[in-house]
């Protein structure tokens, strides 16, 4: 391999370092990795990758993955096609990534190819899912996209993703007050809260006291995931209920659907305290959200701020 000495410290893959007997260990960067630099980066590849090739099968999905990682799909696309008399059907990383690869170079009718197969390999994985309800949407192929959003929803109830592809569906036939109608009734079929949400959003964007409103139908109908409460308490935060999110908090806690709060309800909890002047609980309560290791550095900042805020 000829690879320039000035690529040995460009961010890739131990799989591409390894075709290109680069060491496997990645040196500390000395540029950004800007457009420019990623540009050039392609054409050398281009034309130094061709030469390690044929590649083994394990070498060939393994650069097909890392490729489309990178961004370097028209490059990944080519691989493929050099190794053609290659059989990647039971491949499902090779069919996903294969399948991306085809999709951001605007070879759809190929991406649905390797996406579907690779669909039947991992029904479960939401990727290949997420990419068809994208695909099919930018089609404009209603029945497809239709068939596909079924399929996320009964695996992701709750993915963003699907219930906005769904309501754009809807809003090409109906006015917005039915299309908030049909969130709700299908959120209700699938117990799921995300089209409540959205149906809110639709309706009255930022208004807390009727997201709180819409929540509260799945609330009753017995909904107590912490994903959900995390959504529900804030509602009830942002139309100033601090009184229910400590009821609804203490429930969770006492009637046994969680146990202990994770972080995001305890702040939720510490903010409903300090908006009733509890101030005492509310530190408290901070106090020990600090102590959480999965609680990002950015949270940590903020919550010193509120700290700061309730002592002063």
């Amino acid at each position: 391999m000829s690879l320039g000495s000035e690529w040995f410290d460009y961010p890739m893959g131990p799989g591409l370092r390894h075709v290109l007997s680069l060491p496997l260990e990645q040196e500390e960067p000395t540029q950004a990795v800007d457009q420019k630099r990623h540009e050039a980066f392609r054409e050398a590849l281009r034309q130094e990758l061709p030469k390690t090739y044929p590649l083994s099968k394990d070498e060939a999905v393994t650069l097909i993955t890392e490729l489309t990682q990178m961004d370097l799909c028209d490059l990944c696309l080519d691989l493929a096609a050099e190794h053609s008399d290659m059989d990647f059907s039971q491949e499902f990383m090779a069919l996903l990534s294969l399948g991306a690869a085809a999709m951001r170079e605007g070879e759809t009718q190929d991406a649905v190819s390797y996406l579907e197969r690779a669909h039947s390999l991992e029904p479960y994985e939401l990727s290949v899912i997420n990419n068809l309800v994208l695909i099919y949407e930018h089609l404009q192929n209603h029945d497809q996209l239709s068939q596909w959003l079924d399929i996320g929803l009964a695996k992701s109830p709750n993915e963003p993703l699907y219930w906005e592809a769904y309501a754009r569906l809807l809003m090409e036939q109906k006015p917005i007050e039915e299309v908030a109608k049909q969130l709700q009734s299908r959120s209700a079929e699938l117990e799921a809260y995300a089209g409540y949400t959205l149906a809110a959003d639709l309706l009255s964007p930022g208004d807390g006291m009727l997201l709180a409103e819409f929540l509260e139908k799945a609330y009753q109908s017995g909904l107590r995931t912490s994903e959900f409460l995390v959504e529900y308490t804030g509602a009830l935060g942002m139309s100033g209920d601090f009184e229910k999110v400590k009821t609804i908090l203490w429930e969770a806690q006492t009637l046994g659907s969680l146990g202990s709060l994770p972080w995001r309800l305890t702040i939720h909890l510490a903010q409903a305290h300090a908006a009733l002047e509890e101030f005492d609980k509310a530190l408290s309560l901070l106090e020990g959200v600090m102590k959480d290791p999965d609680v990002p550095e950015k949270v940590l900042a903020e919550i010193e701020e509120l700290k700061t805020s309730l002592l002063n």
